[in-house]
C-alpha cells in the first residue's frame, strides 16, 4: 500500500510556525520599541527638571550682575565727570569684587545621555541639535568665569591687601586710588562683569528656548 503525505497537514504546520516566529519578532520590536519610547520620556523629563533647575539659577544671577554692572559703571562716570574718586565709594566698589554670582549649572542628564551613547533616543532631531548646543556651551561659561577669578586673584586682591582693610571697609592709601592703575583695574573689572552678564543672557536665550521645545515634545 502506497504512503500517502499530508501535505495540508504540513503546510499548516509550516504556516504556524512561520507565523508564531513572525509573531515573536514583532513582539520583540514592540517591546524594544516600547523601551526606547519610555527611556526617552525619561530623558525629556529630566531634561526639563535640569532647564528648570538653570532657568532659576540664570534668575537669580543676571539681576544681581545687572546691579553690580550697574554700581561700576556709576562709580567709573563719577570719575569721568569730576575727576577724582570718593574714597567711602573706592572702599565700597573694592569690597564689592570680593563677592560673586557664577553660573552653576545641572547637567547631570546630559552628561549620563551622552557618556552611555543614548543620544539617539532622542527622535527630534531639532531638539537633539539644541541640546547638545546648549550644553557645550558650558565650557565656554566655565572658561569666562575662571578668567575672571584669575584676573582678580592676579590683581583685584593684591591691591586690596595692599591698601585696604577689609574688615573696615576703609582705604588705608589714598594716594593708591588716586592714579591710573586703579582707574585701570576698576575698569576691567567693569569688562569682565560685562563679559559675563552678556554670557549669562546668551544661555538664558538658549534655555527659554529649549523649555519650549521640550514642552511640545512631551505633549
Amino acid at each position: 500500500m502506497r504512503y500517502k503525505i499530508p501535505w495540508l497537514n504540513h503546510f499548516i504546520e509550516l504556516v504556524v510556525v512561520f507565523i508564531g516566529i513572525t509573531a515573536a519578532f514583532a513582539l520583540n520590536s514592540w517591546w524594544e520599541n516600547h523601551k526606547q519610547v519610555q527611556a526617552e520620556r525619561m530623558y525629556l523629563s529630566d531634561f526639563s527638571q535640569d532647564l528648570l533647575s538653570d532657568a532659576e539659577s540664570l534668575h537669580a544671577i543676571i539681576p544681581a550682575n545687572e546691579a553690580k554692572l550697574n554700581r561700576v559703571g556709576r562709580f567709573l562716570w563719577q570719575d569721568l565727570q569730576n575727576n577724582q574718586w570718593p574714597v567711602d565709594s573706592a572702599a565700597a566698589i573694592l569690597v564689592e569684587t570680593l563677592s560673586a554670582q557664577t553660573f552653576a549649572p545641572k547637567n547631570s542628564t546630559y552628561e549620563s545621555i551622552k557618556n552611555s551613547g543614548n543620544l539617539g533616543l532622542l527622535s527630534d532631531y531639532r531638539l537633539r541639535k539644541e541640546l547638545i548646543a546648549y550644553y557645550e556651551i558650558f565650557s565656554e561659561v566655565a572658561l569666562k568665569e575662571r578668567v575672571y577669578f584669575e584676573w582678580l586673584n592676579a590683581f583685584i586682591l593684591p591691591f586690596i591687601n595692599a591698601n585696604m582693610d577689609v574688615l573696615k571697609r576703609e582705604i588705608k592709601t589714598e594716594p593708591a586710588i588716586r592714579n591710573h592703575v586703579f582707574k585701570n583695574l576698576i575698569a576691567g573689572y567693569y569688562v569682565f562683569l560685562q563679559q559675563n552678564l552678556d554670557m549669562y543672557k546668551t544661555v538664558q536665550t538658549m534655555n527659554d528656548s529649549l523649555k519650549t521645545r521640550l514642552s511640545q515634545a512631551q505633549k
